[in-house]
């Protein structure tokens, strides 16, 4: 997994193209696109309980 971290407001064409709306926004990205989109503030557990969630969905770890 890599972690990238874009300042919307600098990066104007990434914010397009993953149709950002709202700050803060956590997108997870696969080989094929996009294959989850968390958005608003969340707190260290909601994104942890969120993560748990998806390796449960997709089977492997992330």
């Amino acid at each position: 997994m890599k972690i990238v971290c874009i300042n919307a407001d600098e990066n104007f064409k990434s914010s397009n193209i993953y149709r950002i709306k709202s700050l803060q926004t956590l997108i997870l990205i696969n080989n094929v696109g996009v294959s989850h989109c968390l958005k608003g503030f969340l707190s260290l557990g909601d994104i942890h309980l969120a993560l748990k969630h998806i390796q449960k969905t997709v089977g492997k770890p992330l």
